[in-house]
């Protein structure tokens, strides 16, 4: 069996949203956690799967999307830290 390759990275996002009352905001992420795997798809892939996971999975938006976004380098572990969000 071949050990998979992986690392652990956290990610920054600006996004655009859309309330289901049609107003408009930019909401901006920092530390979502992201265990990429090397052999299963790119680090951008993996990155942006992130962010859309996370808007997905914690906020009730008519819509969104994703400006821009950027990772750390590999880091030991994710601690206790949560993900920091500015509108």
């Amino acid at each position: 069996m071949t050990q998979s390759r992986t690392s652990k990275h956290l990610v920054s996002a600006e996004v655009d949203c859309t309330r289901k009352d049609g107003s408009t905001g930019v909401l901006q992420f920092k530390n979502i956690p992201l265990v990429w795997q090397w052999d299963v798809m790119s680090r951008e892939a993996a990155e942006l799967w992130a962010i859309l996971d996370y808007v997905a999975d914690n906020f009730d938006f008519e819509s969104f999307s994703v400006v821009s976004y950027t990772s750390s380098s590999s880091v030991k572990g994710f601690g206790v830290g949560t993900p920091v969000v500015h509108w």
